[in-house]
C-alpha cells in the first residue's frame, strides 16, 4: 500500500527501512513518497508524521519518553539573508554566549563537504536546539556571524574545513565612537539606557553619518535600536574615541542594565537593553516566586567544578584625576568597604579622568566595580530531569549554589556548548547577584 509521509520538523532524519534501497530523509520539512512496510525507524529525533493512509489524516507523535538527549541543526544564511544551507551533521560544533560581552562559534566540517563554499563574510549562523524528550520544542540557541573559513589536514591526510565567527554583539565591537570630544555625541549626561541608546544609535544607526559630525559614515543595513523607556541612575561622561562594546559593557555594570544584539529578521538586528539584568531569578526564597533551582555536588547535577576567590588584584581605593595642573589639578577619590577586609587590605590605584568635573564621580564607580575582588563558580552541570539546561535554566539566570556547605546565589555569566560525535557538553561561569 503506497502511503504519503510527511515529515513536518527540521533536522529531521527519517530512514525507511525494508525498502531497497533504504530512503534517508534530512534536513528539511519535506514529504517523501515510500512502500509501506513493517519497520520504520526515525533515528532519535521527535518527529511529527502524518500518515494519509486513509483521510482524514492521522498525526501520529514519535518520541523517546523521558530522554535528556539535546537536538541540533544550524541555518546559514548569505548576505542578502537568504537560506544557503543546512546542516545537521558535523564534526565539531562549539559555541558561547557571555552576558555583555563577545559570543563565539566554531564548526568544523569535512573537507569534501559540497556546503564549504556558501560560508560568506558576516553570513548568518543560527543553532537550533531541543529535548523532545520533555517537550522543549526547537529554539534558537545562538546567532553568529561567520568571519574565518580555515582548512586543514592532518596527519593521517584527512582535510578538515572549520567556519568560525562572533556573535552579533561584533557589530558593537567593531565600533568605536566616531566623534569629536565633548561633542554632545560624545559627551553624556542622562539615565543610563538613554546613554546606551544614544551611543549605540550615534554610531550604528541611522544617526551615524558623516553629515551629522561622526568622523566617519557608520550606519549598519538593517540595524535598528529598540525603544527607550529612561530606566537606570543618571550617568555623565566623555567617550569620545573609545571602543563601544567597552563603553556598554561598563554601563552594564554600572546600572545593572544589561545589552545585546538580538536577530529580528534575515537581516535584520536590534540593539535591546534589559533593566533590571537579562535573566530570571531562579534563586531559593526569590521575591518573584520562581521555582528555584539549586545546583550541589550532593544534588548529583553537577559533573565538575572550579571555585575561586581571588583578591590578588583587587582595587578597593581609587583616585581619578580631572583637569588643571600640579595642586590645582582635579581628584575624586572612592573607596569601598573591602578596604576593611583585614588590617593591610588598602589596595590603591590612580586613573585618568575627563576634564569635565562631574565625571570623575561616574569614572571612579565603574573602576571599582571593574577592579573588585574576583568570585568565579565554573562548573559542568549535568543534565537531569529538573535541572536541563535550556528548558530549567539559561544565561543570565539567577540560581543557587551549594559548594562546602555554603550556600551561595550565584548568575551565570556565560556559557559554552559543544556538540559531536552525538554527545553535548555544555560548561557555566557563574559571578556574584548584583
Amino acid at each position: 500500500m503506497a502511503l504519503l509521509g510527511r515529515v513536518s520538523l527540521e533536522a529531521v532524519e527519517a530512514a525507511v527501512l525494508n525498502a531497497d534501497p533504504p530512503i534517508r530523509v534530512s534536513q528539511n520539512s519535506i514529504e517523501v513518497l515510500y512502500t509501506f512496510l513493517p519497520g520504520v525507524r526515525f533515528s532519535d529525533i521527535s518527529a511529527e508524521v502524518v500518515v494519509s493512509a486513509v483521510p482524514p489524516a492521522v498525526p501520529v507523535v514519535i518520541d523517546e519518553p523521558c530522554s535528556f538527549a539535546a537536538r541540533y541543526f544550524v541555518n546559514l544564511y548569505n548576505q542578502a539573508g537568504l537560506k544557503v544551507a543546512i546542516f545537521d551533521d558535523w564534526i565539531d560544533l562549539e559555541y558561547g554566549v557571555s552576558v555583555d560581552g563577545l559570543g563565539y562559534y566554531a564548526m568544523t566540517l569535512r573537507g569534501n563537504d559540497s556546503r564549504r563554499s556558501l560560508f560568506e563574510l558576516d553570513g548568518m549562523i543560527e543553532v537550533w536546539r531541543s529535548i523532545p524528550g520533555v517537550g522543549l520544542t526547537w529554539y534558537r540557541d545562538f546567532v553568529g556571524l561567520h568571519r574565518t573559513y580555515t582548512r586543514t589536514m592532518n596527519e593521517r591526510g584527512e582535510v578538515f574545513v572549520i567556519s568560525s565567527g562572533l556573535d552579533l554583539n561584533d557589530f558593537l565591537g567593531r565600533t568605536d565612537v566616531k566623534w569629536k570630544a565633548t561633542s554632545p555625541q560624545a559627551a553624556k549626561d542622562d539615565y543610563t539606557e538613554t546613554v546606551m541608546k544614544a551611543f549605540v544609535e550615534e554610531n550604528c544607526g541611522p544617526s551615524a553619518l558623516y553629515a551629522n559630525g561622526r568622523l566617519r559614515d557608520g550606519v549598519l543595513p538593517n540595524f535598528s535600536i529598540a525603544t527607550d523607556t529612561s530606566a537606570g541612575p543618571n550617568w555623565a561622561g566623555d567617550r569620545a574615541y573609545e571602543n563601544l562594546l567597552d563603553i556598554l559593557h561598563n554601563l552594564a555594570n554600572f546600572s545593572s542594565i544589561d545589552f545585546q544584539v538580538v536577530a529580528t529578521g534575515y537581516p535584520a538586528f536590534e540593539f535591546r537593553t534589559y533593566p533590571g539584568q537579562l535573566g530570571v531569578d531562579r534563586t531559593v526564597g526569590n521575591l518573584p516566586g520562581n521555582q528555584p533551582l539549586v545546583f550541589s555536588p550532593e544534588y548529583g547535577n553537577v559533573i565538575s567544578y572550579v571555585y575561586s576567590k581571588n583578591r590578588s588584584s583587587e582595587v578597593n581605593v581609587v583616585t581619578i584625576i580631572g583637569a588643571g595642573e600640579a595642586m590645582n589639578r582635579d581628584t575624586f577619590t572612592l573607596a569601598t568597604t573591602a578596604v576593611f577586609s583585614s588590617p593591610w587590605n588598602r589596595r590603591e590605584t590612580t586613573r585618568p579622568g575627563n576634564s569635565q568635573d562631574g565625571e570623575l564621580e561616574f569614572a571612579a564607580v565603574e573602576a571599582l566595580v571593574d577592579l573588585q575582588q574576583r568570585e568565579t563558580l565554573d562548573f559542568i552541570p549535568r543534565q537531569q530531569l529538573q535541572t536541563l539546561y535550556g528548558f530549567h535554566y539559561d544565561i543570565g539566570d539567577r540560581v543557587t549554589v551549594i559548594e562546602d556547605d555554603i550556600s551561595m546565589n550565584k548568575r551565570i555569566l556565560s556559557k559554552k556548548i559543544r556538540v559531536g560525535q552525538g554527545k553535548e557538553d555544555i560548561s557555566l561561569d557563574f559571578g556574584d547577584v548584583l
